[in-house]
């Protein structure tokens, strides 16, 4: 009965969403409704699901609907969150490998779980936990405290892996505990394709997210000022507090080519968030929250883009939908 209550009570809930569909399309089935319906009948313990999916959400079409020979790159999505339509998809329902994109999910739990930002954080051995001195970091300094949002901008500028390390633990009290927190908010966001192992995005096979659960994640990052304040900067400094010494000052530069107006978005396109991600497995990665001129916010990801320079030039030709 429970299987029955769940399956029906989310059947609704997605056929009579205003969706992202056309109004000549509502009659197509969704393929993210046959996954999430599935995941539901044989785990009919994932009821927070429906709490994330019961929102009025974009919901994609059938898979073919668009044209998956307009983007070279393997995976892709561009959803007005405002008219809450999707303009283009990809392969969204299929897993990948998000690399730093995971720092999103890790930022959403530091913002919903600290009151406070200014207060202080002390640098202490959980830094390096599973890392290498090569991995991506902000090259934070043990033992010296930074405030809360100091350690966000060295997790979505830098991208810093040791500054995801930080932030996990002093949240949860250790990286493994947040690591089941990031899984149990991906549950209640209706992110039934995504499975974290690690605060970071280093990768791991059992470590993978979709396009479709990676806007369900921006859609709720989109209410935090914060997040878009951290992520949308092309250079910040940051401050360590040292017990004995005089404060040091780091400083960050985004490698991200929007951000350093090395790559100007489409006319009337105004990026507010961004965070790139790679590693040899998931290729180059890019989600980006952008503001047109009338307000309306839309959320644009690509992943696994061949190489630098055609992610930028991908996620424009993905842009420029909007408004066609």
């Amino acid at each position: 009965m429970l299987k029955k209550i769940l399956t029906a009570g989310l059947a609704l809930v997605l056929a009579f969403s205003t969706g992202c569909v056309n109004k000549t399309e509502v009659k197509k089935t969704a393929s993210y409704e046959k996954d999430v319906l599935s995941s539901l009948v044989s785990d009919y313990r994932q009821e927070g699901v429906l709490t994330g999916m019961s929102a009025d959400l974009c919901v994609l079409p059938k898979d073919g609907f668009f044209d998956e020979t307009l983007l070279e790159s393997e995976y892709a999505g561009l959803f007005c969150e405002t008219d809450r339509e999707v303009l283009y998809a990809k392969k969204a329902a299929e897993r990948i490998y998000p690399a730093s994109l995971t720092k999103c999910m890790t930022a959403l739990l530091v913002l919903e779980s600290v009151p406070d930002l200014s207060q202080k954080v002390t640098v202490g051995e959980e830094l390096m936990e599973g890392l290498s001195d090569s991995s991506s970091l902000a090259g934070l300094i043990p033992g010296a405290s930074y405030t809360w949002k100091d350690l966000l901008f060295a997790l979505l500028v830098p991208s810093g892996n040791d500054a995801a390390n930080t932030l996990a633990f002093h949240v949860s009290g250790s990286v493994s505990a947040f690591v089941d927190r990031m899984n149990e908010k991906a549950l209640h966001l209706g992110m039934v394709n995504t499975h974290y192992v690690n605060p970071h995005g280093l990768h791991d096979e059992n470590h993978y997210t979709t396009v479709y659960d990676m806007y369900l994640l921006l859609n709720a990052l989109k209410d935090y000022p914060v997040f878009q304040e951290c992520s949308g900067q092309m250079r910040v400094s940051i401050t360590a507090e040292i017990p004995g010494e005089e404060p040091s000052v780091q400083s960050f530069v985004s490698g991200n080519s929007y951000l350093r107006g090395y790559t100007v978005p489409p006319e009337g396109l105004h990026i507010v968030a961004a965070k790139t991600g790679y590693t040899a497995q998931a290729g180059r990665c890019l989600v980006l929250m952008v503001l047109d001129d009338e307000g309306k916010r839309y959320f644009a990801e690509i992943c696994r883009a061949p190489s630098y320079e055609a992610l930028y030039q991908q996620m424009n030709q993905l842009l420029s939908i909007i408004g066609q």
